[in-house]
Order: structure tokens, then sequence, then C-alpha cells
């Protein structure tokens, strides 16, 4: 009777962890998808320049934000807006398992999309493993910041948690993405870090009546406060 009773014990808490785990993966799917959305916007962007904030003569032409300056800067905040609304619904432990999540699933599919020799793509510069791990890496930082600011502020005025969120969360992420050109002091590295900064300093403000808006549908929990 033990022996039985052991092994329907077993088979139940297999259950039980299992069934967790599907709870956990049915939870983390919209938040992953939405990142990983995000994610892909900043990605399309990135093959395009912009031109339209050149406004130096030839001689003095490298200072034009259209040698570097990308709509995957201008689209890469909306990662930091999609985690807000994470965090809003979800708190701050399954936001973290989304950023983790997404990032595994962006490592394996690069890993395998690396490993395929047609991939001419792969020769750009963004690809290139130093530049792609000093993104990641920036990135996820950021992200977790974000989490934590958020967290933090949330509460009464709603507003509060989401600015500071993104606002703090992008600054980081700029200031180690770009933390070697500024101790190496390459090229006009004080030019492009104060106009990605400011690209963070105007969506922070500029995605709160969005904000505002999705909160009619991202419905907050109890037990989290208001924001």
């Amino acid at each position: 009777m033990s022996e039985r009773g052991g092994q329907g014990g077993a088979a139940g808490t297999l259950k039980d962890a299992l069934g967790r785990g599907i709870e956990v993966a049915r939870r983390l799917l919209v938040p992953v998808v939405a990142l990983l959305a995000a994610l892909g916007l900043a990605y399309w962007g990135h093959r395009n320049l912009v031109l339209v904030l050149d406004f130096h003569d030839q001689e003095a032409s490298a200072l034009n934000p259209s040698n570097w300056l990308t709509y995957g800067h201008v689209l890469l905040p909306l990662v930091f807006f999609v985690l807000c609304l994470i965090n809003r619904r979800y708190g701050p432990g399954l936001a973290v398992g989304a950023v983790v999540t997404s990032w595994v699933l962006v490592l394996a599919m690069g890993t395998w999309v690396y490993t395929q020799p047609q991939m001419a793509w792969l020769e750009a510069p963004a690809f290139r493993l130093p530049v792609a791990a000093s993104f990641v890496g920036a990135l996820i930082t950021g992200q977790l910041v974000a989490i934590y600011v958020f967290d933090q502020v949330r509460g009464v005025p709603w507003w509060r948690a989401p600015f500071y969120s993104a606002l703090l969360g992008g600054w980081v992420f700029v200031l180690l993405l770009n933390w070697n050109s500024i101790l190496l002091g390459d090229g006009p590295w004080f030019n492009r870090l104060i106009l990605q900064m400011s690209i963070y300093s105007i969506w922070a403000p500029g995605s709160l009546p969005f904000y505002h808006l999705m909160r009619r549908f991202v419905r907050l929990p109890r037990s989290l406060g208001g924001a």
C-alpha cells in the first residue's frame, strides 16, 4: 500500500509540475511574441538610414547622423513600451521570464541562421559577434533596469512607471552600447550618444498617450499596484 501510495504521490507531483510548466508557457506566449515582434520591427528598420536630420555640409559630413542612424534606432524603444505593458499585466517576475525567453529564442534562431552558408547578409557589421554581443548585453541590461524601475514606481499617478521605466531603461542601454566608443574617443561619439538618448527622451513621454489607451485592454491584476 505504501509503495503504491509513493508511486501515486510521485505521479501526482510530476503531473502538477507539468501543469505549472504548461501554465507558465501559456502566460509567456503573448509577451514573448510581442517582444519578438518589437525586435523584428527594429531589425527591419535598421536597413534604412535616417536622412532627414543631416544638416552639416560636405566638409563636416562625418557629423551627419545618416552615417549611422537608422530607423532601427528610432523603432527600438518600442521594446521598452511593450515591456511596460507586460510588467503592468503580469508583474516583474513574468516580465523577466519573457525577456530571457525571447533572447533564448533569438539566440537559437541566430545560431541556426549563422550556420547557413547561403546567408551572405551575415557579413554585415551588425552580425559580427563582438558587435552583436555588445548590443544584446546592453539591451538585456536596459530591459532589466526598465522592469525594476517600473515595479519600484508603479502606482498613482499611473504615468510614472511607464515614463521612468522607458526613459531610464533606454538611457542605460544607450550608455552601455556606446561605452567603448566613449572610452576610446571613437569618432563623433558625443553626437551619437546625445542623439540616441534624445530618441528615448522623446519616446518616453510620447508613448504615454498610447500606453494610457492600452490600459483599457491590458487589465491590471488586483495583486499589483496601479500603473
